[in-house]
């Protein structure tokens, strides 16, 4: 009986661990990476390994934020798109995601990996090497002019 009252303590204290865990991932930013018709096409950028690109962006970002790919994020015209998605506690008051243009090199992805370690969106200034690539695509352009 004892041993299975330590395991059921133990279990306990793992999920507490695990929740713990989620609700600081919840936190974290998110890096979305396009991957759909424009975005990590070889024959629309010919010479760039969108590959090693997608790797070493998660590689960089791995203690930081959680990165995704997502089949088309409808912003085609500016490819490759990366958005920056803030965590929960910084979308609790009002910071909203960045959309950012033209990322074809390590360069970049480690400005943003940097922007993302110094607090992002909402609380850090992007690197300048990201200031001219920063964007608000037409479709939700639209929709802020409207609301």
């Amino acid at each position: 009986m004892a041993a299975w009252t330590h395991r059921e303590k133990r279990g306990s204290h793992e999920m507490r661990l695990s929740e713990g865990r989620a609700a600081a991932d919840r936190d974290r930013s998110t890096i979305t990476i396009c991957r759909g018709c424009c975005c990590g096409s070889e024959v629309l950028h010919p010479g760039i390994d969108h590959s090693d690109l997608l790797e070493h962006l998660r590689e960089r970002a791995r203690d930081v934020a959680r990165v995704r790919t997502a089949e088309c994020l409808l912003a085609c015209g500016e490819a490759n798109v990366v958005v920056i998605s803030p965590g929960k506690s910084a979308r609790e008051v009002g910071v909203r995601p960045v959309w950012v243009r033209r990322v074809f090199s390590r360069e970049i992805n480690v400005a943003l990996v940097d922007w993302v370690s110094s607090g992002g969106p909402g609380v850090a200034p992007p690197p300048e090497v990201l200031r001219s690539r920063l964007f608000v695509p037409l479709p939700l352009a639209a929709k802020m002019l409207h609301s």
